[in-house]
C-alpha cells in the first residue's frame, strides 16, 4: 500500500480542503496538519491495472477494497494513467443499482491523470434483466465531501447492456438517507459514450435529497455507445429531490449530449449556471431543457444564472 506525500498533493489538497472551507463556514483557514494527514493511494498498490479489458473484474474488486479500506478518511484514490476497465459489483447499492464503483461514506476523492490521461470504463456481461441498474460510479446515500476529477468516464462493449432508463456514467442519488448526499464536486471530467445518461441527480423528496453539486470544467460527447447508436438519453439528468446544483463551463460536442432533462422541476430548488456549448456561452434559456416523462421542452425560460426553479 502506497500513501505519498509531495508539494503537489499538498497544494492540491490545500486547494481542495478551501474549496470546501470557504463553502461551508467562510475563511476559518486551512490546517497544514489536517492536509499532511491526508493519504494520496496509487490504486496500482491494490492490482488496479491499465489497457487490459481481462482486468475488468479484478479492477473493479481492488477498487472496492481501497474504497473500503480508506473509508471517509480524506484519502485521495489515484487511477493511473491509460484506460481502466471495470466490471459490474455483484453487490447492489441503495438504489438497487450493481455498479463498477458506489461511493457511501464521506471526505474522499477519486482522481487520474487529466480528463484525457485515465479513462474509466464500464464493461463486461451486465444483466438478463435490462432494468437492473448499472453506473459507472455512484454517489449515494447521504455521501459527503465526495470529488471526482482528472478523468474520462464512459460505458464500453456490455455483453447484455441495461435499458437507458438504468445505465448511466455517474448517478449522485440518495434513495432512503435522512441525511442527505452533498457537497460533490465534479471538476476537469471528460464524458464519453453513454446509455443513458451522463450524470444523474436523484434523491426521494422529501426527506431524502442531493443537496449542494458542484460541476466545472466537464466536457461531454456521450454519443457512439454500439448498443444505442442514435445516442445517450442526455447529457446531465435532474431527476428529483436535489437542491443547490451549480454547473459551470459546460461543454457539448454533440446535440443529445445539450439535452438537460428536468423530470420534475418542481422538486429543485437553487441552479446557477453558465454553459459553453460549441463556441457559446449558453444560459439555461438557451439550452434543451425537457421533461423525461413526456420528452417535451419545458415552458420555463431562465435568461440568466441566479434563478431558480420552483
Amino acid at each position: 500500500m502506497s500513501i505519498r506525500y509531495s508539494l503537489t498533493r499538498v497544494l492540491k489538497a490545500s486547494a481542495s480542503a478551501l474549496f470546501w472551507t470557504i463553502c461551508s463556514v467562510g475563511w476559518p483557514g486551512v490546517s497544514e496538519a489536517a492536509v499532511d494527514s491526508l493519504p494520496y493511494v496509487d490504486l496500482r498498490t491494490y492490482g488496479v491495472k491499465a489497457n487490459d479489458p481481462a482486468s475488468n473484474t479484478s479492477n473493479t474488486s481492488a477498487v472496492k477494497q481501497a474504497l473500503s479500506d480508506f473509508a471517509s478518511t480524506g484519502a485521495e484514490l489515484h487511477f493511473p494513467s491509460g484506460t481502466i476497465f471495470l466490471d459490474q459489483d455483484t453487490v447492489a447499492s441503495p438504489s438497487s443499482f450493481k455498479n463498477s464503483i458506489t461511493v457511501l461514506g464521506h471526505d474522499l476523492v477519486l482522481s487520474g491523470e487529466g480528463m484525457f490521461a485515465t479513462t474509466l470504463v464500464a464493461q463486461g456481461a451486465g444483466s438478463t434483466i435490462p432494468s437492473q441498474g448499472w453506473c459507472l460510479i455512484e454517489v449515494a446515500n447521504g455521501a459527503k465531501r465526495v470529488e471526482i476529477k482528472d478523468l474520462a468516464l464512459k460505458q464500453g462493449t456490455i455483453t447484455n447492456p441495461p435499458d437507458q432508463d438504468h445505465g448511466h456514467v455517474l448517478q449522485i442519488s440518495n434513495t432512503n438517507s435522512s441525511s442527505p448526499t452533498q457537497d460533490i464536486y465534479i471538476h476537469d471530467v471528460f464524458f464519453g459514450a453513454a446509455i443513458g445518461d451522463g450524470i444523474r441527480l436523484v434523491g426521494n423528496p422529501p426527506s431524502s435529497l442531493v443537496d449542494t453539486v458542484r460541476i466545472l470544467n466537464l466536457t461531454m460527447h456521450t454519443g457512439g455507445h454500439p448498443s444505442f447508436p442514435l445516442g445517450s438519453r442526455s447529457g446531465i439528468s435532474f431527476q428529483r429531490g436535489y437542491n443547490g446544483l451549480k454547473l459551470v463551463v459546460f461543454i457539448s460536442t454533440d446535440q443529445r449530449t445539450r439535452r438537460l432533462t428536468l423530470s420534475r422541476p418542481g422538486t429543485c430548488n437553487r441552479l446557477t449556471s453558465t454553459f459553453t456549448t460549441g463556441s457559446s456561452i449558453m444560459r439555461w434559456g438557451a439550452l434543451s431543457l425537457r421533461r423525461a416523462s413526456t420528452g417535451r421542452r419545458v415552458g420555463r425560460r431562465l435568461p440568466s444564472a441566479h434563478k431558480y426553479i420552483t
